[in-house]
């Protein structure tokens, strides 16, 4: 029965302690929940602005094929014509979806931030 209550006596001051460190940790979550907003938030700027950019780079360099295929349609045999313009269009395609769908993200989360990040944090919920 000694030995009950002394196990009994440190189980209790256990819990006590998990439990202390459990709501330090929740105070310390919720004092930095505006911090890890504003950091997602800068995340969320620099990655659209940075898919953005590759997306337009991406279009101009298909762009720049493509004009290159056309102009020199009777030089090369039409093979290479075929698949270098079938290559750029279908990669300028993509370059155009890519390139406005992250406009759009960009606009969103420099004009409107905080309906960005609910959003965000919708999506990574569901």
């Amino acid at each position: 029965m000694k030995m009950d209550s002394q196990l009994q006596a440190q189980v209790t001051t256990i819990l006590t302690q998990i439990a202390t460190s459990v709501g330090e940790l929740k105070d310390y979550s919720v004092e930095q929940l505006p911090d890890i907003a504003q950091q997602y938030i800068t995340y969320g700027i620099w990655s659209s602005s940075i898919y953005v950019g590759i997306s337009f780079v991406s279009l101009i360099i298909c762009s720049i094929l493509l004009n290159k295929a056309i102009r020199n349609f009777n030089k090369w045999s039409g093979e290479v014509v075929g698949a270098l313009s079938g290559c750029s269009s279908a990669l300028g395609f993509i370059s155009i979806f890519t390139f406005f769908d992250n406009l759009h993200k960009l606009i969103l989360v420099t004009t409107a931030p905080k309906v960005w990040f609910i959003l965000e944090l919708k999506n990574l919920i569901s």
